[in-house]
């Protein structure tokens, strides 16, 4: 496989990087539902599965020793290294993009599928910030809970303080 859309980076709990390939959208190729692994100056498969559905966003969260992965479809999904498969974490909209953990162990997605930010927390999803067309990754101050929204058909950032 080589890479056709590379789209997000976070670090692992192992030390190494880890890369989202969403594809190109082509059905008719086998494209993307990869995520790469890089470390030692050496990019290899981490996991690539139809599973992955698009994998968009990903973020480490420590606490459970897994990713979260912000897919194209309906769950938000999680997947530890060495897993065959991610599994479902919540479920919402779908069409994710970004994805951050905050420091209370909640976590934030952006969803093209209904222009929107949510928040998870225990398992559930809620709608934070509505009617933000375009809502691509996200950056998150946490020590002022600031969060940094890039409406990118608007071509600006927007910020807010989350609660």
């Amino acid at each position: 496989l080589h890479a056709t859309f590379l789209n997000d980076v976070a670090v692992g709990g192992d030390g190494a990087v880890y890369v989202t390939d969403t594809g190109t959208g082509d059905s008719t190729k086998n494209t993307g539902n990869v995520i790469f692994r890089i470390s030692g100056g050496r990019a290899t498969v981490a996991l690539s599965t139809p599973a992955l559905d698009a994998p968009n966003g990903i973020t480490w969260d420590a606490r459970i020793h897994r990713f979260l992965l912000a897919p194209g479809g309906k769950n938000v999904e999680t997947w530890a290294p060495g897993n065959p498969q991610p599994m479902p974490y919540a479920a919402g909209p779908g069409t994710y993009d970004g994805i951050e953990l905050l420091s209370d162990g909640r976590v934030i997605v952006t969803s093209w599928a209904d222009s929107a930010v949510h928040l998870i927390s225990g398992g559930a999803m809620t709608t934070i910030i509505r009617n933000v067309n375009g809502p691509a990754d996200i950056g998150v101050d946490t020590r002022r809970d600031i969060l940094a929204l890039p409406r990118l058909l608007a071509n600006k950032v927007q910020y807010f303080r989350i609660q």
